[in-house]
């Protein structure tokens, strides 16, 4: 049965720390280009579409997330659509300062504001001490709860960024990527698979790899 990495681990690979040693690259390097990011195309458009696009994308993500957390559906719902409307009205304001997992941590910041303020709204008890504890979990960025919301985000933005990646590269390559990097295929099995020499595969995974850190840069963390 084919092993595949554990989400934290190719997530890891595709920003950077565990890369072959040909692709290393650092997070001092990447953090002083200058490039176009999601966040600086989408705080720019004009395009009512690519904001209905986000506000869907990123709703399905935290209501995923916070169902997953047994927050009943209809609180689930209530917080992603508070949340949302924040990061609407607030997005054009945000401003990255550098450090790593800025625009995540302002994601959660919001989200565990929303989240008090439907603990504040609820009559019930158990109700409350459920979304209590989470909210106190989350809001510490030291604990398992807040490291597995900034894993399924990562995981989320690096999917986002390969359906757009078949813009910039063939379908072939970008599930060759996908094979390799996020389920783990063996390369030797890629080589006969897609018919390329393992130095052909390697090149390829770092023109992709070069162009996520570009691109997910500010929102993935660097």
């Amino acid at each position: 049965m084919r092993r595949r990495l554990h989400p934290k681990a190719a997530i890891d690979q595709i920003i950077g720390f565990v890369s072959p040693p040909s692709i290393l690259t650092t997070r001092k390097i990447v953090s002083q280009t200058t490039r176009t990011t999601l966040l600086d195309e989408i705080r720019q458009t004009h395009s009512s579409d690519r904001w209905n696009e986000f506000f869907l994308d990123y709703g399905k993500l935290l209501q995923r997330w916070l169902i997953g957390k047994n927050v009943s559906s209809s609180d689930a719902e209530d917080i992603r659509q508070e949340t949302m409307v924040t990061v609407l009205q607030e997005l054009p304001k945000f401003e990255h300062n550098g450090r790593p997992g800025a625009f995540r941590l302002w994601l959660k910041r919001i989200l565990t504001n929303r989240m008090r303020q439907v603990i504040q709204k609820r009559a019930s008890r158990k109700e409350v001490a459920c979304l209590d504890q989470l909210v106190q979990t989350l809001a510490d960025e030291h604990t398992e709860i807040s490291h597995e919301f900034q894993v399924e985000h990562e995981r989320f933005v690096i999917e986002q960024l390969l359906a757009r990646a078949r813009n910039e590269f063939t379908t072939t390559r970008v599930q060759l990527f996908r094979e390799l990097v996020l389920e783990d295929v063996p390369i030797d099995q890629l080589i006969e698979k897609y018919q390329m020499t393992r130095g052909a595969i390697r090149v390829q995974q770092h023109r992709i790899l070069k162009w996520l850190k570009k691109t997910g840069a500010g929102v993935v963390d660097l």
